[in-house]
């Protein structure tokens, strides 16, 4: 049971990298990201914080203040450079 449970969190992480990677450095916000994944929010807030840990996803900030959900935008990370 507890393999089920490890790919269906696999699915859901490769599901939130889809979805980013096809907007490219735009980003995404919240709201955007649960309708396009249909992935409801407590599931893709799981999500994005293990990619975020990873080091896959960041947030942005569009004007440096977070002063409501629609600022606040989820993008890919640039892959890191070899030999750094």
């Amino acid at each position: 049971m507890k393999w089920r449970l490890s790919r269906l969190r696999l699915r859901h992480r490769r599901t939130v990298l889809d979805a980013l990677a096809q907007v490219g450095e735009a980003g995404m916000t919240p709201n955007s990201l649960e309708v396009t994944t249909e992935l409801n929010e407590q599931v893709l807030n799981a999500a994005l914080v293990d990619l975020m840990d990873a080091g896959l996803v960041k947030q942005r900030v569009d004007n440096s203040v977070l002063t409501d959900l629609r600022a606040l935008h989820y993008l890919l990370c640039e892959p890191a450079k070899p030999g750094r």
